[in-house]
This record gives structure tokens, sequence and C-alpha cells, in this order.
């Protein structure tokens, strides 16, 4: 099986450095494992833009212009698939379309808005949710069946950590409250963690002209939510 496989974010930087134990394999959605299922995917070629309707229209050529055949197209996100998920709908766009879906499907007070959504959702065959929670109520906006909407339990790369656990040093000499930090030599966000009077702190900068959004912190609150939940972590009153 052959996909097209696109992602918000540089695809082949990132899986050399993971090969090179420099990126988590979980940020790639599944590319890491994908071989070992006779799955064969074609990179998409990232390029930034500041706009989304130029980020879109990018996206939208480099895709249809995609000479090698394959089976069907897979999305981290629908972020900058837009349009070829509107030509999906209309049913210009022969691939099926299965991406991942962060949030939960919703309704719009706007009742044409809403239209033109249920609309939209039509051209995507298959969506992947964190939790069953997002897919119950996703369900309750009346734009997704059942059948469209698969629960991935998916989680943080732990041979990755395990490595920097064995061949990092724990701690920054300079700075020994930090606990985590990423190497300033990769345009990527840095993201850092403290602790500071026995609380957690993160900051995060970004270099380059790398893209963030929530969905870039979301592996970080989720470790974070679960080191509270088992007790390892105070949460702050």
């Amino acid at each position: 099986m052959k996909i097209y496989y696109y992602h918000t974010r540089p695809i082949q930087e990132a899986l050399d450095e993971w090969k090179n134990h420099l990126h988590p394999g979980h940020i790639l959605y599944g590319l890491t494992h994908f071989s070992k299922h006779g799955i064969h995917p074609i990179l998409h070629h990232y390029r930034h833009f500041a706009s989304r309707i130029r980020f879109s229209l990018y996206n939208f050529f480099e895709i249809i212009r995609c000479k090698e055949p394959y089976d069907l197209l897979y999305g981290t996100s629908f972020y900058g698939l837009e349009l070829i998920i509107f030509l999906r709908a209309f049913g210009l766009y022969r691939k099926p379309i299965a991406i991942w879906h962060h949030q939960a499907v919703v309704r719009n007070s706007n009742k044409l808005k809403n239209l033109i959504s249920r609309f939209y959702y039509r051209g995507i065959d298959q969506m992947f949710f964190f939790s069953q929670t997002l897919i119950e109520d996703s369900l309750k906006s009346g734009k997704v069946n059942a059948g469209q909407l698969h629960l991935i339990h998916w989680g943080a790369d732990l041979d990755f950590y395990d490595y920097l656990r064995q061949h990092l040093p724990t701690a920054n000499e300079e700075e020994p409250e930090k606990i985590a930090y990423t190497s300033d030599e990769f345009s990527i966000p840095r993201m850092q963690l403290y602790v500071r009077d026995r609380h957690v702190c993160c900051s995060c900068s970004v270099e380059g002209t790398y893209h963030i959004d929530n969905d870039d912190m979301e592996p970080l609150f989720t470790v974070l939510f679960d080191m509270i939940t088992d007790g390892i972590l105070e949460k702050a009153e």
C-alpha cells in the first residue's frame, strides 16, 4: 500500500533526526512504523506560509502535481488541506482522505457556516481521535458518522526517551534547575522544563520560521496531566 503522507512540519528532516535519536517518533504519527506494515509513504514537501490561504494553496497544488501513484491521502491534521478536502467533497479528488482530528467536530451557531462545514466533512473519509470523548462529542454535531471515527491510543515514543536517559546528561551544569531541553542547533521550537520552588515551569521559544500551535503543545500537556494524576506532581491550587 502506498500513501501520500502530509504533515504540518518539515517531514524528511524530522525523520532523519528521529533516526539519529534527535526527534521523538510519536510526533510523526505512525511514519516510523509504516514500513513494518507494508505501507510506503510519499512525503509531502513542506513549506511554511504565514497566511493560511497561501499555505492551503501551496499544499493543494503540491498534492495535485504529485505524479507518483498512491492509494490514499493521510494527514496528521486537516490544517492546510482544506482545498483538497472540499475537492473530495465535490467528488473531484478521487483518493480517500484519512486525517487526525485534534479536537471534536462541533456545530456552528451560524446556519450557513454549519451547512458549509457539514459539506466539508463529506470530504474526509476517515478520522482518528485521541479519546472516546472527542468521538462522542463529534457525533453530536451531526456532521460525521460513527463509521468514520476511530480511537487511536497515541502516546510518547518511549524508546526515544529511554535513549535520552541513557546517553544524555540529566541536568545542565550551568542551569541545574533545568530538567529538559532541546538542542539549540536545530530550527525547531525549544521547549524547556524547570523545577522552581516545587513548581514545574515551561517555556517555549520559536526558532526560524517554524510554525507552532496548540497541537504541538498537546504532548507536553498530556505528560504533565498524567504526572499529576499519578501523584508525581502536585497540582497548584
